[in-house]
């Protein structure tokens, strides 16, 4: 009978045991966790600048009425876009960029676009630069790449009188003020956003075919572009050498001046020459 008991004891001490440690592996299993994290944040690829930025093209005016800045659809905005989603690095984009933007409007304001009536692809109130640094400051850390086109404007309008007189009495001042003016670009971009990779495009000249001579004045331009670009928080893309310089696929193919004599601003093909120089020059 006392054998009895023990085993009886020993029995039920094992099964309280057993239940003991079933509770306490019970409490002690950890609750599985039920996710809260919403989709990852989105990236921005902010297109800034002028008509080139832009995407325009003179023969697709007449398509405005109907359909606004859609008409505009080929641009390097678009190209590069669609090159960083082909390799991995899909951005959504933001195109604030204004045809007829100078430096000074795109500080002060009054673009001469918008100015007209005419639609922007992703429309703002005020300066263009006061839009982008609003959006970075919205999108703090998300925005990893920047384009700017700008300059071309500021010299533009100097340009006839040297290419008749072969004197260009303009272009120091101008030149000064598209050096002040971009240094403050750049300068109030890089303090919105340390982060981003801005990269700044070189002008190529639309008069190469016609005037030789007029190649100098955009090498002058692009000097000036390229160093306070590179003192100033942000790279160069070069649309100088492919589009003035390279013998194919020449002046003719990337831009519209040869056959229309008016429209200096990239073909498809061009645009997409342009996309190419942002892209190497965002990869390091």
């Amino acid at each position: 009978m006392p054998g009895v008991m023990v085993r009886r004891v020993l029995s039920l001490g094992a099964a309280a045991l057993a239940a003991l440690g079933l509770a306490v592996g019970t409490a002690a299993a950890p609750a599985l966790a039920t996710s809260t994290a919403g989709p990852p944040p989105t990236s921005y690829y902010l297109s800034l600048g002028d008509s080139l930025g832009f995407g325009f093209q003179q023969l697709k005016i007449a398509d405005v009425a109907t359909q606004g800045a859609a008409a505009w659809t080929t641009g390097y905005t678009d190209d590069l876009a669609a090159t960083l989603a082909r390799t991995g690095r899909p951005l959504t984009v933001t195109n604030y960029s204004c045809p007829g933007e100078t430096t000074t409007s795109m500080i002060a304001g009054g673009c001469s676009w918008t100015r007209s009536g005419l639609p922007l692809h992703d429309p703002y109130s005020g300066p263009q630069l006061d839009a982008a640094v609003a959006f970075l400051a919205a999108h703090p850390g998300h925005v990893p790449l920047i384009t700017l086109s700008i300059g071309a404007n500021d010299v533009l309008k100097g340009y006839p009188a040297c290419l008749a007189t072969n004197t260009c009495p303009e272009l120091a001042p101008e030149l000064a003020t598209l050096r002040a003016n971009l240094a403050t670009v750049l300068d109030r971009l890089h303090q919105a956003s340390p982060s981003s990779k801005v990269v700044v495009l070189s002008i190529y000249d639309p008069f190469g075919v016609a005037y030789p001579e007029s190649k100098t004045l955009a090498v002058q331009v692009d000097a000036t572009i390229a160093a306070t670009a590179l003192t100033h928080h942000a790279r160069v893309a070069d649309a100088f050498v492919p589009f003035n310089v390279l013998p194919r696929p020449g002046l003719c193919a990337l831009t519209y001046f040869c056959s229309t004599g008016s429209d200096i601003h990239p073909t498809d093909q061009g645009y997409r020459t342009i996309a190419s120089a942002f892209y190497l020059a965002q990869l390091f």
